[in-house]
């Protein structure tokens, strides 16, 4: 390699493409990831160019791409807060081939990479002919081009897709310089060739911008080679490009009305230079300089982003990096036109890195990005020509001091070449999938917001896509993101609607309102403050009862007019008419969903995830049969590729076969009922196995547990358990899990723990708040289940009900007379005169004594429920009638009338049990009131003087208890065994009442971790 001159340069070129080619070779097995994603499989100009029926007809409709901008393609297909603007690039010929790609092969990355190599490959082998016009050496040459090759820092540009601009546009660069050589010499001028030249130049710029840097190289290796042709002939080159630069800019102006980037778009996220002012330009430009050349140098902390706030901004010519920076770029720009006379080569070399890089270093015009590997490719050419005199220079001194120190060298040599293959092959591993490149963004750039607000991305894909844990994940990840950069919109969206649908509803609204204040007013931001509307609305949708209900339904209202007025703009997209029947089901709107999805099912009878919504629809309606139906057409045409809309439908045939069963047992058909219930298990089995993180699957198959198989209620709680691993936010677990083991009466310490872990959850959720409540009191803390049920009516769920168990808490805590001025209170405020809270006003009376009042506001609230022709308070009849005569019970002369009134409501219960279909809720009804009828009866064996009678009390208690266990009344077992510890203990059966005892304080199953540990993170 250290031979003077040749007359050609010989096949080291084969050399060149072979390590170019192992450089490269691993990056054929990487996915499309990052941008390259977008520009390839969310390209509208694409799909339109797809959708043509001949391959001809398909490759000219992309002639499109040259009357968009580079973006244009990508925004048709994204919502307003991702698409990129203002960026102003035109690269038509960097989009046509992966447009022919795309028509031809599809969206696999396989042919893409292999294009993006083959890029790589010619361009590193004219970077060796390049180095043969400047030296004429071969030794020079070869070693220009292997650099060139082999470094690690092209990585970016080899193995990312989106690379393709760089790869594409120097090869074409590098051949317009070529040709150029071969074209105009000081033996005379070729047209054909100079006109290639001019075309290779036309095409490079086209492909990308920064190649008009090409101009600054046409010109330094005039200056360097030997048979440089006269200064007139020069012009005709250089004109041309000029002339090409022109028409290019021309081109620019009239599509964006502008030539640099908007920099009321780009954001300091991107660019934070594009908001500062020429000096820290400058300076920090400066730094980048000298970055590029120390990764250049020794490719150590490569990194695949350098976004806000990675990289260090110099707001002075004199902080001390940047002035150290200036004094290497100085220096190097000095030695670079010293060079010039003493050696050509290494002066082009150096001059070709400055002025080339120059243009993408921020100084004189800011751009999209304020630094990235990829920009370097065409620098480093520069670089690698410079390298590769030095090298040689090393070489020739070595070789003058003999045959072992020149062997020594050129072994270490190829040792950094196969370090650099390997480096390179490492650095191409990292953009193998979004996974392997969004760990190794956050690995090497740990301060950049983009990197965190990628992978947080990245998990709440996986959530959406079943993994519901990976939600705590993306909150965290969008969390530090907003931490690094608190004005990054976009994350702060993120964050905010991840963190409510995880139930943080107030915190995720109030992050979305901050995001919302700092969108710019006018032009293409209004399409931002729509998504933004968008998203708020969808949480306010989502939202307990305890939000603003004006607000709420106002926010609603616009939401759902935006869609409806987008869906009709665009009848084509199924996808948005899919969007807006969600947006009705979960606004109760089933009337308008109906009509929507038997319209779009005209246009798109075939599209999927219609047919799935429809389903949906069918089952909301209480439709089944015209669901099942569905389903089976479904079935007939075979698994759908769209596998949200197929999951959707495998659930909805077990929950056929669910609705059934619950129909059957209401009708009392038990066996039928079961064979269903059997049927909906089996459905929801094969459910979970087929998608192990679809939470809805766990769910329903505990619920087909816990309602069909009593006895197997711990494999039911486990479900439950496992629905909460995989979604913590899921509506109905939680009530289910609770609904279990009060059923199962554990009403204890463990019940407890779950609702403590709710409310860390979901602290202004009413519904859990009185949960809480009902578990504190019945474990005997009536104090602080009154201050639940009291945060409960101040949260807004202030009905009826919650009043009455305050009432309740109250009186528990000997209290009666405040409970019954609140129950007066609460009558005045809700403007409603309740059965159920007369009832609880009589409840008052009795534990004050007053037993005459008591009975009066019981038989008032009888003729309150007599007098309702809703039947809703139909339940309360037998535990009216109960009141009264457990009241008369206590009234001095009125025993034997209590009595007698318990015995008459014992017949009524057993009748209306007996004409009730077993399992049914009138059937429930009755044996749960049997069982308080006996333990009245017990209470008055052992506390009237003339009914007492201890043993025959114990015996009504166990036979209380028996009817308890066997129909699994949990809630019920709990008061009978507390009665029968108190008649064990008075008869003094001690191991019975030890053996009750132990019952009663039986903590139950051991939830497990996610229900026992703190509530997900989320980064706020």
């Amino acid at each position: 390699m250290t031979e003077s001159t040749a007359t050609q340069p010989g096949r080291l070129w084969i050399l060149v493409a072979v390590l170019a080619l192992l450089s490269g070779f691993n990056a054929l097995r990487n996915d499309l990831v990052y941008d390259a994603q977008v520009l390839v499989k969310s390209n509208g100009t694409f799909d339109a160019a797809e959708a043509e029926e001949s391959l001809p007809a398909k490759v000219l409709a992309l002639n499109a791409l040259f009357t968009e901008g580079f973006w244009d393609g990508v925004n048709k297909r994204v919502d307003a807060t991702r698409q990129v603007l203002g960026q102003a690039l035109y690269r038509p010929l960097m989009l046509w081939p992966m447009g022919v790609l795309r028509v031809t092969f599809g969206d696999g990355s396989l042919p893409y990479n292999l294009l993006n190599l083959l890029f790589h490959v010619l361009s590193a082998v004219l970077v060796f002919r390049l180095g043969w016009i400047l030296t004429r050496r071969r030794g020079v040459a070869a070693l220009a081009g292997i650099v060139f090759a082999v470094h690690p820092l092209h990585a970016e540009a080899i193995a990312y897709v989106a690379g393709l601009g760089e790869t594409q546009s120097v090869f074409l660069g590098l051949l317009s310089v070529v040709l150029y050589c071969g074209a105009a010499t000081d033996a005379g001028l070729r047209p054909g060739r100079l006109l290639l030249a001019v075309l290779a130049f036309a095409a490079a710029i086209f492909t990308k911008e920064g190649a008009a840097t090409v101009l600054v190289l046409l010109i330094l290796v005039d200056l360097v080679r030997k048979d440089a042709p006269p200064w007139g002939r020069r012009l005709a080159m250089i004109g041309a490009c000029v002339a090409v630069v022109g028409v290019n800019l021309f081109i620019r102006w009239k599509l964006f009305g502008r030539l640099a980037p908007d920099a009321t778009f780009i954001t300091k996220l991107d660019n934070p230079l594009m908001h500062e002012g020429f000096v820290a330009r400058l300076a920090t430009g400066a730094m980048l300089y000298a970055r590029s050349l120390q990764l250049f140098l020794v490719p150590i902390g490569q990194s695949a982003d350098y976004s806000f706030n990675q990289l260090p901004i110099a707001r002075s010519l004199f902080d001390p990096a940047a002035l150290v920076a200036l004094l290497v770029v100085g220096a190097t720009t000095v030695w670079g036109f010293v060079a010039m006379r003493r050696a050509p080569a290494l002066g082009f070399g150096l001059l070709a890195f400055l002025f080339t890089f120059g243009a993408v270093s921020n100084i004189l015009v800011p751009i999209g990005t304020i630094f990235g590997e990829r920009l370097l490719y065409l620098p480093t050419v520069g670089l690698s020509v410079a390298a590769a005199v030095l090298l040689d220079r090393l070489l020739s001194r070595m070789k003058a001091k003999g045959d072992t120190a020149h062997g020594v060298v050129r072994g270490l040599i190829v040792a950094l070449v196969v370090a650099f293959v390997l480096a390179t092959q490492f650095r191409n591993a990292k953009y193998r999938s979004i996974d392997t490149l969004y760990r190794d963004m956050v690995a090497t750039a740990p301060d950049s917001a983009r990197a965190w607000y990628q992978r947080g991305e990245l998990a709440r894909k996986q959530a959406y896509e079943g993994s519901r844990e990976s939600l705590g994940a993306a909150a965290s990840d969008f969390g530090r993101a907003v931490r690094i950069m608190p004005e990054f919109m976009l994350a702060q969206l993120q964050l905010g609607s991840v963190l409510a649908e995880t139930g943080q509803f107030r915190e995720g609204m109030e992050i979305l309102r901050r995001a919302e204040e700092q969108i710019p007013e006018g032009g293409a931001w209004e399409a931002v403050r729509a998504d933004v509307k968008r998203r708020i609305a969808l949480v306010l949708a989502r939202a307990s009862s305890t939000e603003d209900e004006a607000s709420r339904e106002q926010a609603i209202g616009e939401l759902l007019t935006m869609m409806e007025e987008y869906a009709a703009d665009n009848p084509q997209d199924a996808a948005a008419a899919v969007e807006l029947g969600v947006m009705y089901l979960a606004t109760e709107r089933l009337d308008q969903a109906k009509q929507l999805v038997e319209r779009e099912l005209l246009a798109h009878p075939d599209d999927d995830g219609l047919i799935a919504l429809a389903i949906q629809i069918d089952f909301k309606s209480g439709d089944f049969e015209s669901g099942k139906a569905r389903i089976e057409a479904w079935d007939a045409r075979g698994t759908s590729e769209n596998v949200e809309a197929q999951r959707a439908v495998d659930l909805y045939r077990g929950l056929y076969h669910l609705a059934m069963a619950q129909q059957h047992r209401e009708e009392g058909e038990e066996e039928t009922a079961m064979a269903s219930f059997d049927a909906a298990y089996a459905e929801f089995d094969k459910l979970v196995q087929l998608y192990p993180d679809f939470d809805q699957a766990w769910f329903n198959r505990g619920f087909v547990t816990h309602e069909a198989y009593g006895d197997r209620w711990e494999e039911a709680l486990k479900d439950y358990q496992e629905t909460v691993r995989l979604n913590p936010a899921h509506p109905d677990v939680f009530f289910r899990i609770s609904q279990l083991l009060v059923g199962q009466g554990k009403v204890n310490v463990v019940t407890l723990r779950l609702f403590q872990e709710l409310l860390a959850l979901h602290k202004d959720n009413g519904f859990f708040h009185v949960g809480y409540g009902r578990v504190v009191g019945r474990m005997g803390n009536h104090e602080e289940a009154e201050r639940a049920y009291r945060r409960a009516a101040e949260l807004g769920f202030n009905g009826a009900q919650v009043q009455c168990a305050l009432a309740m808490e109250i009186i528990r805590q000997g209290r009666p007379d405040d409970a019954l001025n609140s129950l007066k209170s609460a009558e005045k405020e809700l403007q409603l005169v309740d059965a159920s809270m007369v009832r609880m006003k009589g409840v008052c009376h009795l534990e004050a004594e007053r037993y005459a009042q008591a009975i009066s506001q019981f038989e008032t609230a009888m003729r309150l429920v007599e007098q309702d022709a809703s039947g809703r308070y139909a339940g309360l009849v037998p535990q009216l009638r109960f009141d009264i005569a457990k009241t008369k019970l206590r009234v001095p002369g009125q025993e034997s009338d209590g009595r007698r009134e318990l015995g008459e409501l014992e017949a009524v219960l057993e009748r209306m049990v007996a004409a009730s279909p077993d399992g049914s809720d009138a059937s429930k009804q009755g044996k749960q009131f049997l069982c308080y009828v006996e333990v009245q009866r017990a209470w008055a064996l052992r506390n009237v003087d003339s009914m007492k009678d201890e043993e025959a009390a114990v015996v009504l208690l166990e036979r209380a208890r028996e009817r308890a266990e066997e129909n699994q009344f949990g809630e019920v077992l709990g008061d009978v065994l507390e009665a029968l510890l108190e008649a064990y203990t008075a008869v003094g059966r001690t191991e019975d009442a030890a053996a009750v005892k132990k019952i009663l304080e039986d903590p139950g199953p051991q939830l497990p971790p996610q229900l026992r540990g703190a509530a997900p993170a989320n980064g706020s």
